[in-house]
């Protein structure tokens, strides 16, 4: 089964859907708000979305209460950690399939 994907420009990487998860309505899984821009020292910069609050998704409750705001530094460590994580058990995996 193919999972749906969008390009998150806010999170800069491709999103995918999980069980019971749809894309924001406002922003189509973006993050940002394509067509609204705010212009700082002549650049621009993008606007979150205020209803997935960046993250291109929603779970069924978040989309009835809304999306809870997230201490960026506990997301961005915890992603962190996920990727650590998945690069040690791919050196794990390569050490075990090298000695067998």
């Amino acid at each position: 089964m193919k999972k749906d994907s969008r390009y998150n420009v806010m999170l800069d990487q491709r999103i995918f859907l999980e069980k019971g998860e749809e894309f924001c309505s406002k922003c189509n899984g973006s993050g940002s708000l394509a067509s609204r821009h705010k212009s700082y020292n002549g650049k621009s910069y993008k606007l979150t979305c205020p209803k997935c609050l960046g993250m291109g998704k929603l779970d069924w409750i978040e989309v009835i209460r809304g999306k809870k705001p997230v201490d960026p530094f506990i997301f961005w460590a915890a992603e962190a950690a996920k990727n650590l994580a998945k690069q040690i058990d791919d050196e794990i995996i390569k050490e075990i399939t090298e000695e067998a």
